[in-house]
């Protein structure tokens, strides 16, 4: 949770309460082990939310992952949209999270959020992402999408849901991963 505390101009309430939220239903509700969780919180000065701790992070929570394995991500924080810098967004526009040094450190834009979280998942692995921010719907670039108009919530309802494929996804990024 990053609550930007000590910055006026960004500066949010209730992102470390929803990350302690999470990490309590993680615990309690689906029976996480607390040692494989972590939280990263900008009111405490051994686990802030910086640029580099948040790709550690996220580099840790797929690193080992396996076919069967349950994944959990959560951010609550500030999203942005901003200038597409390598032109594979049809919008012209990446969007990104703002770790709490974002000022200094800069953004993690959408294309490392995939290349860090989404690519290396083998198949059969299941991660879920719950990002409360703004900007966030295309945050982890995903090749498919679901859209919940009336027709697909009921398909849903039904067991009958099914993902479109996203037209602006760029497979040209799964092949860049496979090249670095």
């Amino acid at each position: 949770g990053i609550n930007y505390i000590g910055n006026p101009n960004s500066q949010l309430a209730g992102c470390i309460n929803d990350s302690d939220t999470f990490v309590s239903l993680l615990e309690q509700e689906f029976g996480y082990d607390i040692a494989d969780i972590r939280q990263l919180r900008d009111d405490n000065s051994e686990a802030m939310p910086t640029k580099s701790n948040l790709i550690t992070v996220l580099q840790w929570l797929v690193k080992d992952a396996q076919k069967g394995d349950q994944l959990f991500f959560h951010y609550s924080g500030h999203g942005a949209s901003v200038r597409d810098d390598n032109s594979d967004e049809p919008d012209g526009k990446d969007e990104a999270l703002c770790p709490s040094d974002y000022e200094s450190a800069g953004l993690i834009r959408d294309d490392e959020v995939f290349k860090l979280l989404v690519a290396p998942l083998p198949e059969g692995a299941k991660l879920t992402c719950v990002l409360d921010c703004c900007h966030s719907g295309t945050i982890l670039d995903l090749p498919f999408m679901f859209k919940a108009d009336d027709q697909s919530m009921a398909a849903m309802e039904s067991g009958q849901a099914s993902m479109l494929a996203n037209p602006g996804f760029d497979f040209g990024k799964i092949l860049q991963v496979f090249k670095d």
